[in-house]
């Protein structure tokens, strides 16, 4: 409870956005502060345009603002068109674009990113290029989430100077150029993601969703943990894109690892709790475990349900629809032990939704729950939308 004070006044979305538009007004009225340290205002404009985005969901704000932020780092930053930071502000205005759905906007803004990361790894990835070809190694390339990003973050001596003029170390050079090697790929994985939930929640490209997904995977596994919620999250994508494009075998493969890295999470997060779970959770996660004697009891997913409590819900939900989808297929309809399965799904997402207590995700959840019954009853394919 203590959390939703600040100063002893409760944090509002309301009061988050008068704070940050008044440090911006500030910012921007200290031309001295601002002639030594331009980045200041840079960075607190970008948390305004994040605010909009993610938590307001207010997207011709965000998108305003992700404008000006664009011009900041071309005209003020000089950063070229190219650069990473100028290429994920362009995919934030993706995304409004997408939320507005002004289609045609947001795909000229898609392939001019997607190209541009594109030319950016093929360069950073040309063995024949000797500033790159010593740093980003076959080894690197194949197996990036092996090298430790923020441990990287560390101070070198200064021996040399950058192009832009700053002293660096060849140790700082390398791990420079490798996390910006790594944050390109990470933007191509959002990208791909982002096509997918285009054409998904359009209702089109049906066989293309399954290959953009699939490469979208890829991406994600080389970067990330198996267990990572981004791999979770991106595995569950690529089977509903299989269910959508009616290869419900590939679909209940890619489901099925989702249920297992989830039951993983979950096993891990109850042998080294993090920090900020709360100890009454973790007592009700190892009671919930002892009571609970059935191996597919939806107790072993606990620690990632309370913990991801949103990510959840819809992770279930698409989780029932692929069952739900593949039962109603089969040649026996509809196939019993998959419509259980499903119901099961859709229930226990009801569950999580009613102890988060947001109205919105639970009349989702009961939309889902209808469409599901009514699909049974037609014994064709799953007919309910399911939102990335």
């Amino acid at each position: 409870a203590d959390a939703l004070f600040f100063e002893g006044k409760l944090i509002t979305l309301d009061r988050i956005e008068k704070e940050l538009k008044a440090i911006l007004n500030q910012v921007a009225a200290n031309k001295p502060l601002l002639e030594k340290y331009p980045t200041v205002y840079t960075n607190v404009l970008s948390c305004i345009a994040e605010f909009n985005l993610e938590l307001k969901h207010d997207y011709e704000a965000a998108k305003f603002l992700y404008s000006r932020l664009n011009y900041q780092l071309i005209n003020i930053h000089k950063y070229p068109l190219n650069n990473n930071a100028v290429l994920e502000t362009g995919f934030k205005s993706a995304q409004c674009y997408l939320a507005m759905k002004n289609f045609k906007e947001f795909a000229q803004i898609m392939n001019f990113i997607e190209g541009a990361v594109d030319d950016n790894i093929k360069v950073l990835e040309d063995s024949e290029n000797s500033k790159f070809s010593k740093i980003i190694t076959k080894k690197l390339k194949e197996k990036p989430k092996n090298y430790d990003y923020f441990g990287s973050l560390v101070k070198y001596p200064v021996s040399n100077i950058n192009d832009q003029g700053n002293q660096v170390s060849p140790g700082q050079e390398k791990a420079e150029i490798t996390r910006y090697y790594l944050d390109t790929l990470c933007l191509k994985g959002k990208i791909l993601e982002l096509w997918v939930n285009c054409y998904y929640n359009r209702g089109i490209q049906a066989k293309q969703l399954v290959k953009i997904s699939d490469e979208a995977c890829s991406i994600f596994n080389k970067l990330y943990d198996a267990n990572d919620f981004r791999v979770i999250n991106i595995t569950a994508t690529y089977a509903l894109c299989c269910s959508r494009a009616e290869q419900f075998t590939k679909a209940i493969q890619a489901v099925s690892q989702v249920e297992d890295k989830i039951r993983t999470y979950s096993a891990l997060m109850r042998q080294d709790p993090p920090d900020f779970a709360k100890k009454f959770l973790i007592h009700r996660w190892n009671e919930e475990m002892e009571n609970e004697q059935a191996d597919n009891s939806y107790a072993q997913y606990l620690p990632f349900d309370d913990l991801n409590p949103r990510e959840a819900i819809l992770l279930w939900v698409l989780i029932g629809v692929v069952y739900l989808s593949y039962g109603i297929n089969l040649k026996e309809k509809p196939h019993h032990g998959f419509r259980l399965r499903a119901q099961g799904c859709f229930e226990h997402a009801e569950k999580i939704a009613d102890r988060l207590g947001d109205e919105k995700l639970i009349q989702y959840v009961k939309n889902e729950k209808e469409n599901g019954k009514n699909s049974l009853e037609r014994s064709n394919t799953l007919t309910g939308e399911v939102k990335f």
